[in-house]
C-alpha cells in the first residue's frame, strides 16, 4: 500500500529483523513522475516507540490504534476519537492553526535517528566513486538551491505535490522548517542516529548489540566535498 508505480522497490529485510516494527526499502526511479508525486503517508509506529523510549516509557503505558493518514488522524482528533496523534507536515501545521498543542518534536528531544537515507553497496562505491561523488555534488547543490531560492522551491513543491492554492501557506512553513534545521549544508550521516537504530533493533536481534555502528555508513564523499570547500562556496 502506498507504493508508486514509477519506483522499483527492494526490501532490505529490516521488517523481518524488527518483527514488522520498521520497514526499509531500496527505491529506484524507473519512470519520470510527469504528473507529480502527490502526498503520501508513512506509518508512525516507529516514531511513537522512539518517543516513548525518550520519555522512559514502554508501549504498554499507552493505548495506540491505527487510524490512517495524517488527515484521518486530524479528523479523529477533532471528533474526540483519539487524544493525540503523530502528524506529518503539512497536517501538523493545520493542527496548530486549530489550537492543538505540540506535545513533542523529535527534533527537539535530543533523539537522533535516520529518516531518509541514500544507500549503495561498498563494491559500487569502489568501482564508481567518481560517479557517486558527482551525484553527491548534485545532492548538496539541491539543498543549497532549496535554501537560497525560497519562492522557486515552493513553486516546485506546489507543482510536484499538486497542492491547492489554499495550502501554499503550509508549504511556506514547511520550507522554513526544513531550511532552518532539518536540511544540513553538509549532510553527514549521524553516528548517533545509527546507534539509536541499533539499540532499537537489539531487543529483537541480539546481533545488533555487538554491531559496529560506523560500519553501516560512509561519510567520505561528503567529507571530500566539505574539505575541498565545495559546500562552503555554494553559500557564498
Amino acid at each position: 500500500e502506498g507504493l508508486r508505480d514509477f519506483f522499483l522497490y527492494r526490501d532490505l529485510g529490516i521488517a523481518q529483523a524488527t518483527g514488522g516494527k520498521v520497514i526499509a526499502q531500496l527505491v529506484i526511479a524507473h519512470n519520470a513522475p510527469e504528473k507529480g508525486t502527490g502526498w503520501h503517508r508513512h506509518e508512525a509506529e516507529f516514531h511513537i516507540l522512539i518517543m516513548l523510549r525518550g520519555w522512559n516509557m514502554i508501549p504498554s503505558d499507552v493505548q495506540t490504534i491505527q487510524v490512517g493518514s495524517s488527515p484521518a488522524m486530524m479528523a479523529a482528533l477533532e471528533k474526540g476519537g483519539i487524544d493525540a496523534a503523530v502528524l506529518t507536515e503539512p497536517t501538523f501545521f493545520f493542527a496548530e492553526d486549530q489550537g492543538y498543542r505540540t506535545l513533542a518534536d523529535l527534533a527537539d528531544m535530543d533523539i537522533y535517528y535516520l529518516h531518509s537515507m541514500i544507500d549503495t553497496t561498498r563494491s559500487y562505491l569502489r568501482a564508481h566513486r567518481d560517479l557517486a561523488l558527482r551525484f553527491m555534488k548534485g545532492y548538496v547543490e539541491g539543498i543549497a538551491y532549496f535554501k537560497k531560492n525560497r519562492k522557486e522551491s515552493i513553486e516546485v513543491l506546489a507543482k510536484k505535490l499538486r497542492t491547492a492554492p489554499a495550502q501554499t501557506k503550509y508549504l511556506e512553513r514547511s520550507h522554513t522548517l526544513y531550511s532552518s534545521g532539518y536540511f544540513e549544508n553538509a549532510p553527514y550521516v549521524s553516528l548517533k542516529g545509527v546507534t539509536t537504530l541499533l539499540d532499537f533493533y537489539a531487543k529483537d536481534n541480539p546481533r545488533a548489540r555487538s554491531a559496529n555502528a560506523q560500519s553501516f555508513f560512509d561519510n567520505s564523499l561528503v567529507k571530500e566535498l566539505d574539505d575541498s570547500g565545495f559546500i562552503k562556496r555554494l553559500y557564498e
